[in-house]
């Protein structure tokens, strides 16, 4: 083994360093030295973690079904359900607090017309939101929109 005290030295002269050990490669201790390999795997470990926190993030903040029916859909149906807004009224918005409004659709209809739109005379009469929001979240919206119905 070579120990230098010596300040003044190359720093991997500075460190205990065990020759023989096939972990280092020190050629004449003049070369740049390789890490050892649980070094290496360690160095690898912190951008695993930072993967599946990023992606645990992304997850974790996912709008509510409640955030976006105020953010995508009270505008027009209103934050009751009932359709009566400006824009509802104007486009005949059914009221999802009646049984009648709840039985004229199922969850899977309601789901292709939250992701797809509807079109009527070639305008689309409600966006699609297929882009904004996921298939999980629509899902929950769908579910949102029966919670309006009669208990």
């Amino acid at each position: 083994m070579i120990l230098s005290d010596n300040p003044r030295a190359a720093p991997a002269k500075r460190c205990l360093v065990a020759q023989n050990d096939p972990k280092y490669s020190y050629p004449s201790l003049g070369g740049h030295a390789r890490a050892p390999e649980h070094e290496t795997k360690t160095m690898k470990t912190p951008a695993v973690i930072i993967a599946i926190l990023t992606l645990a993030a992304s997850t974790s903040f996912a709008a509510t079904a409640e955030e976006n029916w105020k953010s995508h859909c009270a505008k027009c149906h209103g934050a009751d359900g009932k359709g009566q807004t400006t824009i509802g009224k104007k486009l005949k918005l059914a009221d999802y607090t009646t049984a009648e409004a709840q039985a004229a659709f199922t969850d899977e209809e309601g789901v292709n017309v939250v992701t797809n739109g509807i079109i009527e005379n070639g305008k689309p009469k409600k966006n699609p939101f297929k882009e904004k929001l996921t298939a999980e979240e629509i899902v929950d919206l769908v579910k949102h929109v029966r919670s309006f119905g009669p208990k």
